[in-house]
């Protein structure tokens, strides 16, 4: 969604130094949906703007020898001609911008927490080892793990 961070500061050319604080920026050229240009703002401002209107979304998913591990995970535009609904999909996590437009900081936001996405693909699995006849492993390493607990 967004391009890699660089370390910045600004720099004076006559003296060949940095001025003030290092901070964190990016030139957003790899940014999927983000344009590496900005524009001003009504006040003056610099904000990002959105580019490829068209394209509502998209999908990631790798590939593997068994479908049911792989994890498929997605990207929302946040200027979409025809805003996508993730609800459609509720078992894929979408990222998507915190806030729109974007001013100061961009920060990024999950339709499914990683911790609720954990849960999830660790029923899937413990599903799977059941239907491979491995339910008593489960079982087991499900006791063991609560008496760890203890």
């Amino acid at each position: 969604m967004g391009s890699p961070p660089k370390i910045t500061s600004s720099w004076n050319p006559e003296t060949g130094e940095s001025d003030g604080d290092l901070y964190e920026s990016t030139d957003l050229s790899q940014s999927v949906f983000l344009s590496p240009r900005p524009v001003l703002g009504p006040d003056g401002e610099l904000i990002a703007h959105a580019k490829y209107q068209p394209i509502s979304g998209f999908l990631l998913g790798g590939f593997g020898l068994n479908p049911n591990d792989v994890r498929v995970f997605g990207a929302l535009n946040p200027e979409a001609i025809r805003p996508f609904d993730p609800r459609l999909l509720p078992d894929i996590p979408f990222c998507s911008f915190k806030e729109w437009p974007v001013t100061t900081s961009i920060e990024f936001t999950w339709t499914i927490p990683e911790a609720e996405e954990r849960a999830k693909s660790q029923q899937a699995t413990e599903e799977r080892l059941r239907a491979a006849g491995l339910g008593e492993l489960v079982d087991e390493i499900k006791r063991e793990a609560r008496a760890s607990k203890k």
